[in-house]
Parts: C-alpha cells; sequence; structure tokens
C-alpha cells in the first residue's frame, strides 16, 4: 500500500465508490459498502454474516452465484437488475464482489421493445406483399359495412386462400404470394381494397359491387389462377363471396365466409 494511503482511507473510497462493493470469504459477506446495502434494499447489519444459505432463504441467493447479470427482488417488493463483476483478492482466500444497478437501462430496453412492438401493430402493409394486414383489412371491412348501413350502397367481399404444393420452400412460397397479390391488384379497381388474413388468406372489399358481380370476379381470378399458372402450378385455390345484409357487422359476414369453394390450379 502506497505510504500515503492507509487502511482506513482506503475504506473510506471504498465506501464513496458509487458501485456496491462486498467482500466475500468462505461463502459469507464479511463486508458491503453503504452503496451495496442501498442497491439490495437491505441495511449493513441484515447483510453482514450472511452466508449462502441465509441469503438463500431470504431470496438472495443470487448473490452467491457466479452469472454476470441478476435479478433480485429486495425487500421493498423492487426488482433490480444488477451487473456484477467479482475478483479474488490477491494473497487472501476472499473475493470481492462489485455490483452496479442496471434497472434504468433495462427499463429503456423494455420501453423499447413495447414501443417496437406498438410501431408494428400499427404498420398497416404486409412487408412482402404491400398489401394490407388483418388488422387494417378488417378495420376497412368495418368503414364499408358503416357506409353501407347508412346509405344502403352494395357491398361484396371476397375471401381466397392459397395453399401450397408440400416440400416448397420459404422462399418459393413468399416469391409465389408476392406475384399473386400483384395480379389480386392489377384486378381490382381504386376504389377496392385487399388485405391478408393470414399469410395466404386474402379478403378483397368491393364497394358499390352487386353478389353477381363479385361471383364473377372470384371465379375468375380462382379459374385463370390469377393468371400466373407457371407460378402456382400445385397449388390449390378455394374462395367464398358474399354480400353486405342488412344487421351485417364483420364478425357476421366473415363467418359466411368461413365455408369456401374449392378450386384446384392444375
Amino acid at each position: 500500500m502506497p505510504e500515503f494511503l492507509d487502511l482506513s482511507t482506503a475504506i473510506s473510497a471504498l465506501e464513496e465508490v458509487p458501485l456496491g462493493v462486498m467482500i466475500v470469504q468462505e461463502r459469507e459477506i464479511k463486508w458491503i459498502n453503504d452503496s451495496c446495502a442501498r442497491i439490495l434494499s437491505a441495511s449493513r447489519e441484515d447483510l453482514l454474516g450472511l452466508d449462502a444459505l441465509q441469503a438463500a432463504a431470504r431470496g438472495l441467493d443470487a448473490l452467491f452465484e457466479d452469472s454476470p447479470e441478476l435479478c433480485l427482488t429486495r425487500g421493498d417488493g423492487e426488482t433490480r437488475w444488477l451487473r456484477r463483476e467479482h475478483k479474488r483478492l490477491e494473497g487472501s482466500t476472499a473475493e470481492a464482489y462489485f455490483f452496479q444497478d442496471v434497472s434504468p437501462v433495462i427499463e429503456l430496453e423494455r420501453q423499447r421493445d413495447r414501443l417496437q412492438a406498438t410501431v408494428n401493430a400499427l404498420e398497416t402493409r404486409d412487408g412482402t406483399t404491400g398489401l394490407l394486414k388483418r388488422n387494417a383489412i378488417l378495420h376497412a371491412l368495418d368503414s364499408e359495412l358503416t357506409r353501407s348501413r347508412r346509405y344502403y350502397n352494395p357491398l361484396s367481399v371476397i375471401q381466397l386462400s392459397l395453399v401450397p404444393p408440400e416440400r416448397v420452400g420459404a422462399g418459393e412460397v413468399s416469391h409465389t404470394l408476392l406475384t399473386v397479390a400483384q395480379e389480386f391488384k392489377d384486378h381490382l379497381r381504386w376504389a377496392d381494397q385487399i388485405g391478408h388474413l393470414e399469410p395466404a388468406r386474402f379478403l378483397l372489399i368491393l364497394p358499390e359491387t352487386p353478389l353477381a358481380d363479385a361471383e364473377r370476379l372470384a371465379a375468375k381470378l380462382a379459374r385463370e389462377r390469377v393468371a400466373l399458372a407457371h407460378e402456382t402450378e400445385g397449388w390449390r385455390f378455394s374462395y367464398a363471396v358474399t354480400c353486405w345484409r342488412k344487421g351485417d357487422d364483420v364478425r357476421k359476414l366473415l363467418e359466411r365466409l368461413a365455408s369456401p369453394s374449392p378450386m384446384q390450379a392444375d
């Protein structure tokens, strides 16, 4: 130890360190600084002399584990995340443990993840096909139903499902769905809307369209295999068509689409 630094000065310095410091010897806490006691929401008197078994009984067994990060529920019931390092002290059987409270960082990461999930949910279009996602297309359907209830405008809806052949790769499926989605868009008017109920199950909303016209369009899309026989060889198609009826809501309308007519793409 340098001449200018005696033991009491060294201990005073450790007391002022903005990290939790704990000295452990033979699996027993021999010394801690005030910062460590505050992090653990306990008094120094309660922690001094604590061994691994006693710590486990108090829910603090993680203090004696080797993990660089630990999660502790403190005496006040608050969960804290700690980053820890430990060093064996030269010339001694004791070890020094250093704790940093990283709970604010963990909370920021969780907030970031929650915000990202919210952003993902708010994104209205599928990244592969560019079509509306499920929530967005159902919201569009609800809006069109409201218009039909108010003005008694005709409204038809087509559900069209595609089932790929066995042993087809994910990349090929994505490519086919993208091409089929583009073909759908080419057949629709500017007022029509299309989106995914599931990755390979599409919902087409056709405002101002009588049921008979919608049935002809659905049959055309299916029979012509979306004009993409080379892209959809071996795929199976099914479709269902319905129209707005007085008293309809989204649920009732979708229930009527639950029994599609099969069309094999050969």
